[in-house]
């Protein structure tokens, strides 16, 4: 992703509670790091709180990518917990105005283009020839 000009951080479900997690204009988080997107990559594993939190971002608009497994659950043995989680997740891999399932990792560029989701700076190629 860096040599296409995207940065990128890794968020845990506490980052995700966060009072700055907000979504404005599509926007994650636009007084900080100002995130324009969520990529799961290969993740199924998540809380209860955390799969709450990421189906009001992708009400908010947030464009959210899934890459590979769509079988969410919650880590532990919960059965409870298990099927809130399946339930809220399967809510957010309805939304498909703001959801995107892929199946590799390969799929990530062109489906953050056709999202028109583009880098805040792009570098041009030097002419080094001269």
């Amino acid at each position: 992703m860096e040599d296409i000009g995207f940065t990128y951080d890794y968020i845990g479900a506490a980052s995700l509670l966060e009072k700055i997690a907000t979504v404005e204009n599509g926007i994650l988080a636009a007084d900080g790091p100002a995130y324009k997107g969520f990529v799961f990559d290969s993740q199924a594993k998540i809380t209860v709180a955390a799969a709450q939190q990421v189906k009001k971002l992708a009400e908010a608009g947030l464009p959210i990518f899934i890459i590979g497994d769509t079988n969410f659950s919650s880590p532990g043995r919960s059965s409870g917990n298990a099927a809130i989680v399946e339930c809220t997740m399967a809510e957010v891999l309805a939304m498909k105005n703001s959801v995107t399932v892929i199946f590799s990792a390969s799929e990530l560029t062109p489906s953050l283009d056709i999202s028109k989701i583009r880098p805040r700076v792009l570098f041009g190629e030097t002419d080094t020839e001269k």
